[in-house]
């Protein structure tokens, strides 16, 4: 039962100079970008206060370890790892194209790893969502005890359509938001290098996308057969409508929940190995 609920605001987003702020600082100190850009006096104050009144406090962004950095807090802390964030950031950097952004990632790499060390130190358990990732934050942090709780789906509400006739070209479908990056790598790539392989042998398919579409580019030559669907109400009939659902991701960690949810749906599904990564999919 929720007992009490409160909400904080972030200054770097809510600040365009307070966030150049923070990537100075991170280039500057020892703390990595992702805990600058967090870092709220605010919602560390009440943290610390509140946390001496818990009997355990649930972490569920690396980031916000920060709030419990004060030693005098030690509470018990579980870390919810839904990535290995440093892992995630090191494959970012090795395919951004922009020699200034990649140049910052690859100054982030290390100190996100040692934060993310300390952070699994700190917690007293940690909660990773597959075996791959487990085994790599226990080499950050070998005495902090880990437990994987897989990633999951309801296959009662998400079934197969009941029927199977489709009386439309090839559609693929393609779900996720464009503001997380390895999403809009990922459906670049698939527009770059191999949709156009697609439509040279099915010139009449289509590439459906769902989600929110803001920074993604399309090649002009593409567009008659891209559709940016944004938000839907109904993703169940846009996902039946599919012939096949493509996860064309190129950096991820942790499991993707968009291939479970293809699979409860009984889509043919094509994707990477990053992709399937985490999941005992057979081939």
């Amino acid at each position: 039962m929720l007992v009490h609920f409160e909400t904080f605001s972030i200054p770097a987003q809510q600040s365009g100079r307070k966030l150049a702020y923070a990537a100075a600082k991170s280039l500057c100190g020892t703390r990595p970008f992702v805990a600058e850009k967090y870092t709220s006096e605010q919602m560390r104050l009440r943290a610390s206060a509140l946390a001496s009144a818990v009997d355990l406090v649930h972490v569920d962004m690396l980031p916000l370890m920060t709030l419990i950095e004060n030693p005098a807090t030690r509470v018990p802390v579980v870390l919810n790892a839904h990535n290995v964030e440093h892992a995630l950031l090191r494959q970012r950097a090795a395919i951004e194209p922009h020699w200034p952004q990649r140049l910052f990632l690859r100054s982030q790499v290390a100190k996100l790893q040692a934060y993310e060390r300390a952070a699994c130190r700190r917690a007293s358990h940690i909660l990773a969502c597959s075996q791959d990732d487990a085994d790599t934050l226990a080499a950050l942090a070998p005495e902090t005890p880990i437990s994987v709780v897989p990633n999951g789906v309801d296959v009662e509400r998400n079934r197969p359509a009941t029927n199977g006739i489709r009386d439309h070209p090839p559609r693929l479908v393609f779900v996720g938001q464009m503001g997380w990056f390895p999403n809009r790598d990922g459906a670049e790539w698939f527009l770059g290098e191999v949709f156009p392989r697609i439509l040279a042998v099915r010139p009449d398919a289509e590439f459906v996308l769902v989600g929110k579409s803001n920074g993604l580019r399309v090649p002009a030559a593409l567009r008659a057969h891209v559709r940016l669907a944004g938000f839907v109400a109904d993703l169940d009939s846009v996902l039946h409508d599919a012939d096949v659902y493509v996860v064309p991701l190129r950096t991820g960690s942790g499991t993707r929940l968009k291939v479970l949810e293809a699979m409860a749906f009984g889509k043919a599904i094509v994707t990477t190995h990053i992709g399937a990564q985490g999941i005992e999919l057979e081939p």
